[in-house]
Parts: C-alpha cells; sequence; structure tokens
C-alpha cells in the first residue's frame, strides 16, 4: 500500500498510452474514412457541375472506397458510371458494356453494404438487366429484383417490373404469379387513393397474362 506519488504516475503511463493508441486507432477508423470520402464527394461534385463525366467517375470512386461502409457512396459511384453523359438533355444511360460492368461491381457492393436496403437491390437489378444480353447478368437481374421484391413486398410496381422481366426471360409462370401479386396488393389500397394502379398500368398486366398464358407467344 505504500505507493510512492512517482509510483503512481508511473502506473499512469500505460494507461495514457493506451488511451493515445485507442483515439488513434478511432481517428484512422471513423474520422479519416469519412473526411475523405467528404473531400472527393465534393471533387466529384464539382465535376459533374463541370459536365465532366470521367472526372465525376473517377472522385465518385474515390469516395466509395474511401468508406467502405456507406452504401450510398457505393450506389452513387455506380449510378455515374451508368451514364452516357452529363450535358443536356439530362441522365441517358450508357450502353458501354465495360462502363455499365464498372456500375454494377459498384452496384453489387452497396447491396453488400446495406443488404436490408430494397433500394440497392432494386438498382443492381436495372443495372444488371442492361446487360442481359451478356451471360450471366439476365438471370443476376432477376435474382437481385427478386431480393428487392422480398425486402419490399407491398411494392407492386416493382413487382410488375419483375414480372415484365420474367416474361421476357421466359419464366410465364412465375410472371403469372407476381401480376396476381400486384393485383391482390392493388385490391387492398383503400378506394379512392392515388396509389391504385393506373388504366395503362392495367391494360399493361392483361397483356403480359395474354403473353403470359397458354395462348401466348
Amino acid at each position: 500500500l505504500g505507493c510512492t506519488q512517482s509510483g503512481r504516475y508511473t502506473s499512469r503511463w500505460p494507461m495514457a498510452i493506451g488511451s493515445i493508441v485507442v483515439l488513434v486507432a478511432a481517428i484512422n477508423l471513423f474520422w479519416l474514412p469519412i473526411y475523405r470520402k467528404t473531400v472527393a464527394t465534393e471533387a466529384a461534385l464539382g465535376h459533374i457541375l463541370k459536365k465532366n463525366l470521367a472526372g465525376a467517375t473517377l472522385f465518385a470512386e474515390q469516395a466509395a472506397e474511401a468508406d467502405k461502409f456507406d452504401a450510398l457512396a457505393a450506389e452513387d459511384a455506380a449510378r455515374i458510371y451508368t451514364l452516357k453523359t452529363l450535358k443536356y438533355p439530362g441522365p441517358v444511360w450508357t450502353t458501354d458494356r465495360s462502363q455499365l460492368e464498372h456500375a454494377y461491381r459498384w452496384a453489387l457492393e452497396a447491396t453488400k453494404r446495406d443488404p436490408a436496403n430494397y433500394a440497392h437491390a432494386r438498382f443492381a437489378a436495372y443495372v444488371a438487366w442492361q446487360l442481359r444480353s451478356h451471360m450471366p447478368y439476365k438471370e443476376t437481374a432477376l435474382k437481385h429484383m427478386s431480393k428487392a421484391v422480398e425486402l419490399n413486398p407491398m411494392e407492386m410496381r416493382l413487382r410488375l417490373v419483375y414480372a415484365k422481366w420474367l416474361r421476357q426471360a421466359d419464366r410465364p409462370a412465375e410472371c403469372l404469379r407476381q401480376l396476381r401479386q400486384v393485383e391482390k396488393i392493388d385490391r387492398l389500397l383503400l378506394p379512392g387513393s392515388v396509389e391504385h394502379l393506373s388504366p395503362e398500368e392495367l391494360k399493361e398486366i392483361e397483356r403480359l397474362k395474354i403473353k403470359a398464358g397458354p395462348l401466348g407467344s
């Protein structure tokens, strides 16, 4: 019990050093990635305002790489990769396979960073669907869309898109199953709800039923 004052000071050094180590680790783990992401995001935005797609893509990727927990940053990089141009008349999806494959890589990364968010699964599906003429992207798109529907089962318009894709993929039984769910959800809505299917959507459902049915082509 006869600890000297200098002894008490000496015993505190390991604790102080430990606290500094924890602080430095926390800065490297949390603050620096966010700071780097913010700087890169601002640079990407600057290039977007200048209509410089190449520069925007470069810095959007840096932002996504800086913070490996941020799903939105990954999806932002994917969205920029999908663009053909930043100039008038507005966003137009590219048809360049290499660019779309880069977009899909980041869209897939977003689903991994936030697997419970249906919007990320939906966007990954849309990107993969643009590549459907190349194996194995058609099935990949359908898997992502299936996951999006699973995560947000009451989004009937999401199901309607999924049904169209299933029809194009020659999976009529699954297409019809999704169409039945769309109609069921629509019936559950209150009368007068603005969320009801439009006349055009109802006609589209009937066309899909005919095409997916026994008499459909």
